[in-house]
Order: C-alpha cells, then sequence, then structure tokens
C-alpha cells in the first residue's frame, strides 16, 4: 500500500453510516432524559407513596394504633405537602409520638408547614428517657406587664455532673395572640421546657412560631368536629392524595 493511500485512509471522514449511529445516540440520549422528566411526577407520587404507607405502618406498630386511623390524620392535614407529612410520620414513629393525641403538630404557618412536637409530647420524651431524674421551673422576680421577665427551665439527668438550664425570655417569644392573654405563664414554660429539652437530649424539633398557634386550634377544631369510623374501614387513596399535592 502506498503512502499515500495510508494518508488519504487515516484522514477518511466517518461514514454515513457512523453519522447515523452517534446521531441515534444522541437523540436517544435526548429521548430518555425527556421521559425521565415526563415521568419524575409520576415516580415521585410512586416512591413517596409507597414510603408514606411504610411509616404509617411502622407507627403503627410502634403506637398500637389502627393504620386507618392514622391515614384520617392524613386526611385531615388539608393542603399539606407530602414532605411535610412524611416528616410527620417519621417524628412519630422515631420518638414514639402519636399524632392521634396531638403529640406531633403538623402546622401551616403562612404558606408553610411546619412538623413540630407539642408540650404533651415533650413531657412524654421526657419522663421516658432512663437518665432523666427531675425538672424544675424558676421564674424571675422581676416582671412586666404582671408577668415575669423570663422563664428557666433545669433538666437534670442520672449521666450528667451539670443539670441543663436553659431560659426563655417573654419578650422574645410574647405575641398578641388569645393564647397568649389567657394562659401567658403556661405558654412560657413550655417554651422554656421545649428549648431545655432539646438541648438535654439532642433532640431536633422546629420551634413551634408562636403565629402558628392560630393556624393550629383550627385545624384541631376540624379534627374534634370529624368522627373517625374505623369499623366502617374509612376508605382513602394515597396516590390521589399526593397528585393533588403535587399538581
Amino acid at each position: 500500500m502506498s503512502r499515500k493511500s495510508l494518508v488519504n485512509k487515516s484522514i477518511e471522514k466517518p461514514s454515513v453510516k457512523e453519522d447515523s449511529r452517534e446521531i441515534l445516540r444522541s437523540e436517544n440520549m435526548t429521548d430518555s432524559l425527556g421521559s425521565i422528566r415526563e415521568d419524575h411526577p409520576k415516580s415521585q407520587i410512586n416512591l413517596i407513596d409507597r414510603l408514606i404507607e411504610k411509616e404509617i405502618s411502622f407507627c403503627s406498630e410502634q403506637l398500637n394504633v389502627d393504620s386507618e386511623e392514622l391515614k384520617v390524620w392524613i386526611t385531615l392535614q388539608t393542603g399539606a405537602p407530602a414532605k411535610s407529612v412524611l416528616h410527620a410520620l417519621r417524628t412519630a414513629g422515631q420518638y414514639r409520638l402519636d399524632p392521634l393525641q396531638e403529640e406531633v403538630l403538623l402546622i401551616q404557618y403562612q404558606e408553610v408547614w411546619q412538623v413540630s412536637i407539642s408540650a404533651d409530647g415533650w413531657i412524654k420524651i421526657i419522663n421516658r428517657h432512663p437518665s432523666f431524674t427531675g425538672l424544675t421551673f424558676i421564674q424571675s422576680p422581676e416582671e412586666i406587664d404582671g408577668l415575669p421577665i423570663w422563664m428557666e427551665c433545669t433538666i437534670h439527668r442520672s449521666d450528667r455532673v451539670i443539670p441543663i438550664t436553659i431560659r426563655e425570655h417573654l419578650t422574645e417569644v410574647r405575641s398578641d395572640l388569645d393564647i397568649w392573654q389567657r394562659m401567658p405563664r403556661r405558654i412560657l414554660r413550655h417554651r422554656a421546657l421545649q428549648q431545655c429539652a432539646r438541648i438535654a437530649f439532642g433532640i431536633s424539633s422546629r420551634e413551634v412560631r408562636q403565629d402558628s398557634f392560630e393556624a393550629l386550634n383550627t385545624s384541631l377544631n376540624q379534627a374534634h368536629s370529624f368522627t373517625l369510623k374505623t369499623k366502617n374501614k374509612t376508605t382513602f387513596s394515597q396516590i390521589e392524595k399526593l397528585k393533588n399535592i403535587l399538581n
């Protein structure tokens, strides 16, 4: 073979067949990405549906409650995104808190949904901890509008040399909501208890904003007015609910 033919062969352009293969491969990749984008909402619905069903089953075993009641509780969280529902169920299962007893709260604050542990939930967690030996509250001698300017909570643990003390100031947590007008000392005490327990036992929980108490009262009224009919096995379609949430 001559030198000229070797040079020509080395610089020979890809055949039309090879070009078509590259184009086809590129088109297939584009089509695959497009199908992933198109199928993602449906895949996400199926995935979240399986995760929620799994958490419902786990919570039902941990709390010894009917799974149908947990499903009804979910349907009462009108407008709550699937991610928040899943977070609430995981919190309930992890700390063995019963959402039906309002130990775990799913509250809407403006356009954001928060998963929080209620005062009853914190009390259950504290008393159940094997190292817990007691707690005390101290309020400031100084007052503003007849109320203590701060409240301290101290939690004692058998495996700690120094107890954990947290102080909450009235001016930082007080709001104009009705609950503060009716029971300001109790709410201030709950806030001190919540923050102290978080640090004492290393529990991560979002703080309930004071403005969200109004939304909480509304949701609780709806829950109390709803009659559970477990004997009739209330129907529940998680997929349809998630479709509405994700649309």
